[in-house]
C-alpha cells in the first residue's frame, strides 16, 4: 500500500447522528461534539412554513444555549437577481441561512467545538422558493469569540415552524 493510501484509509466523515423533525421551531443536539473528534460537519436540509424565516445556530454546554452575545458572524450570499447580501457583528446567535427561501440546505464545518477555545465554522447554505424559484447561495463565516468547550448546538428559526432531516458527522 503506498502512503497516500494509507493516510486516505484513515481519513474520513463519520455519521454520528441522524435527526428528522416536523413543524419544530428548534433542534437541539446534546453530546456530539466530545473528545473523540476534532472537527464536526453538519448537513441539514429544511423547509420552512414561513418565507422569510432565518436560520440560526447557538452552540451548547451541558444541555443549555450559549446565548452570550460572542457570535461573529460574516454571511454573503448572491441572490438570483444579482444582488448582493452579508451581515456581520457579535449577537447572542450566528444566522447561518439568511433568506427569504421556503426550503433551505445547509453544509458546514465546525472546528475545535470541544476545546478550549474559540470555535468556528464555515460553510455554504442554499434557499428555493416554493414557486421552485432559486432565491440565494452564500458562504457562512462564524466565530465564537471565546474560550468555551461545548458538546452540542441548537439549529432554530426566526419564525414559524420546519420540517427537514440534520446529520452531524464527526471528522476522522
Amino acid at each position: 500500500m503506498t502512503r497516500s493510501r494509507e493516510i486516505a484509509s484513515q481519513g474520513g466523515l463519520v455519521l454520528l447522528n441522524t435527526t428528522t423533525f416536523s413543524a419544530q421551531s428548534s433542534v437541539s443536539f446534546d453530546n456530539v461534539f466530545s473528545s473523540a473528534y476534532d472537527n464536526y460537519r453538519i448537513i441539514a436540509a429544511h423547509t420552512s412554513t414561513v418565507s422569510g424565516s432565518e436560520t440560526r445556530i447557538r452552540l451548547r454546554a451541558s444541555g443549555a444555549d450559549n446565548t452570550n452575545s460572542n457570535y461573529a458572524s460574516m454571511n454573503q450570499r448572491l441572490g438570483e437577481n444579482g444582488t448582493s447580501y452579508n451581515l456581520t457583528g457579535y449577537t447572542s446567535y450566528a444566522p447561518v441561512n439568511n433568506n427569504n427561501a421556503n426550503t433551505n440546505s445547509l453544509s458546514f464545518d465546525v472546528i475545535s467545538p470541544n476545546k478550549a477555545a474559540d470555535t468556528n465554522f464555515s460553510g455554504t447554505a442554499v434557499g428555493v422558493m416554493n414557486t421552485g424559484s432559486f432565491n440565494a447561495a452564500g458562504v457562512i463565516g462564524v466565530k465564537f469569540d471565546a474560550d468555551t468547550v461545548f458538546d452540542g448546538f441548537t439549529i432554530y428559526f426566526s419564525s414559524g415552524t420546519i420540517t427537514g432531516t440534520i446529520k452531524v458527522y464527526g471528522y476522522k
